[in-house]
C-alpha cells in the first residue's frame, strides 16, 4: 500500500528527489500514462566487502563494534525496492514515508547457537542500528523506511565457565 501511494505521488509530481530520482519518476509516469501497472519488488542481495567504500565500511564497523564488541563479524547487504512495469525495471525507491518490515533469511553459514544478530543501516552517511527480531524459522526481521547499504552484524556469546571464568 505504501508503494501505491508513492507511485500516485510520483505521477502527481508530489515526490521529492530523496524518494526517487528524476529519471525513475519520468519512467514511472510514462508507464502509468501508457496504461501499465507499476509494481514494487523488495530485493535483498549480499554485497562483497570490496564493493563497499572504505569510509562506509569503517563507519559501519565502528558502530558494529560499539554494539556487539570487537569480535563481531559483518555481512553487507543491499536492500532495494525496485519499481517495475511488467519485467522492465524503472528504478528504485530510496525511502518511504512509513516504515515497512523486511524479513530475510539468515545465510546458513552465519547461523549458530547463541549468536546475536543486529541490522545496521547506512543511509546518506547516517549509521543506525535497527531493532532486529530473530525468528524461529531462521529469518530476521527489521523495520525500515530507507533503502541503501545494510550490514547483518553478528557476534557469539562468550562462553563462561565456573563462577564466570
Amino acid at each position: 500500500q505504501e508503494t501505491q501511494k508513492v507511485v500516485a505521488d510520483i505521477v502527481a509530481g508530489n515526490v521529492s528527489n530523496s524518494v526517487v530520482d528524476e529519471k525513475t519518476a519520468e519512467k514511472v509516469t510514462e508507464a502509468i500514462n501508457s496504461g501499465q501497472t507499476v509494481t514494487a519488488e523488495i530485493i535483498v542481495k549480499e554485497v562483497e566487502q570490496n564493493e563497499i567504500a572504505q569510509n562506509e565500511q569503517n563507519a559501519i564497523e565502528e558502530k558494529v563494534t560499539s554494539v556487539l564488541g570487537a569480535d563481531a563479524k559483518v555481512q553487507y547487504l543491499d536492500v532495494a525496492i525496485v519499481l517495475k512495469a511488467g519485467e522492465e525495471e524503472l528504478g528504485t525507491l530510496n525511502e518511504l514515508e512509513e516504515e515497512i518490515t523486511i524479513t530475510v533469511a539468515i545465510p546458513e553459514e552465519l547461523k549458530a547457537e547463541g549468536r546475536t544478530y543486529k541490522v545496521i543501516r547506512n543511509h546518506d552517511g547516517e549509521i543506525a542500528v535497527l531493532d532486529t527480531v530473530v525468528n524461529e524459522d531462521g529469518t530476521i526481521s527489521f523495520k525500515t523506511d530507507c533503502f541503501s547499504t545494510y550490514a547483518l552484524a553478528y557476534a557469539d556469546e562468550e562462553e563462561t565457565g565456573i563462577n564466570g571464568f
